[in-house]
């Protein structure tokens, strides 16, 4: 499938479900429709509420360099 083809599936609100596995992947929507789309609560903030931060000041040497 191409773009042409994957433009004209969600031109009018048309969704895609790419399923690897029989199992879904991810969905391709227009953009509209994505900015339309709710989120969830926990999809914003999950991530920093489960992170610990430290007050202390990250130097050259914390970076993952080899």
């Amino acid at each position: 499938m191409d773009l042409k083809e994957l433009k004209e599936l969600i031109k009018n609100g048309g969704k895609v479900v790419v399923v690897e596995n029989d199992k879904p992947v991810f969905v391709v929507v227009s953009y509209e429709d994505f900015k339309g789309a709710p989120v969830p609560k926990q999809a914003a903030t999950s991530v920093l509420a489960d992170e610990e931060f430290s007050d202390e000041e990250l130097t050259l040497d914390d970076l993952p360099l080899e």
